[in-house]
């Protein structure tokens, strides 16, 4: 796998079944005020105290190939069973951002990535760890920090900075679109196109639709392109946070989205649309003139039963202070 400087393969979209990695709020845009520094992460106080890899090797790798890792190294907390064997080979920036469970749009990718050295992101480390015992996904995050900290030097830091945002909020409170519904219980088995929650359910609900993927992966998103340049999302088991962070790079959008939906509850979810690319309007790429096109912001609100409403809010901003290459397989 082949890594460039350029925008489009900062998105860094890869993870274990369609591959994606990256994370959530970040802008260049210090304000003249000193920015606040922001509480720890309630994720982090529930994983527990600072943890550590048992054993760990580390070689830059220049094979140009790319690993399957163990697991996504996403924002969502979806893992499979893991023996506690932790490998991947990415560059030094998806380990930052998997290890603070962030989820980049290009915009803050960008001004993380400015006053850092460029092997940051065109370098790849192979990274093989052994933990102490069955890990939780955010216990793996733990003990990548700590890896960080002592193979890299990474030194990094949160402020709270008042910044342009979508709030993701419902259309009508109380109220979900066709593809949006609460998660079932009964998601650990694959579903050949009804919502298994779909009994009983009238036409209207969004129990009667269909809905992606067919087989229940927990708490990660899976895309499939679609004919006509169509991308199919969705998810199950997703908490509204979280489906809120993958949104930016879901839709191309430009800014972060922070969830207002009011929803407490896990969802299970699809969305079908056109990226803003291959809509009509844009008349760099041909198109068919007679097929029906439902951009990003069309679908999210007639499938979901969603909005983003412009605004400003405060954010916790991951700042990176000092970033050193690791010597090659101390142990």
């Amino acid at each position: 796998m082949k890594w460039s400087s350029t925008t489009g393969s900062v998105r860094l979209a890869v993870t274990i079944l369609l591959a994606m990695m990256l994370a959530v709020p970040l802008l260049a845009d210090a304000q003249a005020d000193t920015p606040a520094t922001p509480a720890l992460p309630q994720w982090e106080i529930a994983a527990g105290s600072t943890m550590k890899f048992s054993l760990v090797s580390i070689r830059k790798d220049t094979s140009g190939t790319f690993k399957q890792p163990s697991f996504a190294l996403s924002v969502d907390d979806g893992m499979p069973p893991t023996d506690g064997n932790f490998h991947a080979d990415f560059p030094l920036i998806v380990y930052i951002q998997f290890a603070y469970k962030q989820w980049f749009t290009d915009a803050q990718m960008r001004a993380l990535l400015a006053p850092l050295p460029k092997w940051v992101l065109t370098d790849s480390y192979e990274i093989q760890a052994r933990a102490p015992r069955r890990p939780t996904k955010d216990q793996v995050r733990l003990m990548l920090q700590s890896l960080l900290t002592e193979r890299f030097g990474l030194q990094a830091h949160f402020e709270t900075r008042t910044v342009p945002v979508y709030l993701l909020s419902q259309i009508k409170a109380g109220k979900m679109g066709p593809r949006l519904h609460m998660h079932t219980a009964t998601c650990g088995i694959a579903q050949s196109g009804k919502d298994p929650a779909a009994k009983g359910a009238t036409a209207k609900s969004s129990g009667a639709k269909d809905i992606f993927p067919p087989l229940c992966l927990d708490k990660s998103l899976m895309t499939i392109p679609q004919e006509n340049h169509v991308k199919l999302t969705g998810s199950r088991n997703m908490p509204l946070p979280v489906l809120a962070m993958y949104l930016p790079t879901i839709g191309d959008l430009d800014r972060p989205v922070i969830d207002k939906t009011g929803l407490k509850e896990s969802v299970d979810f699809s969305l079908e649309f056109t990226p803003e690319a291959y809509l009509p309007t844009n008349t760099e790429v041909e198109t068919d003139p007679d097929m029906q096109v439902t951009s990003f912001q069309e679908a999210l609100q007639k499938q979901l039963g969603l909005m983003l409403v412009t605004t400003e809010a405060p954010v916790d901003i991951l700042v990176v202070d000092h970033v050193e290459r690791p010597i090659d397989n101390l142990q």
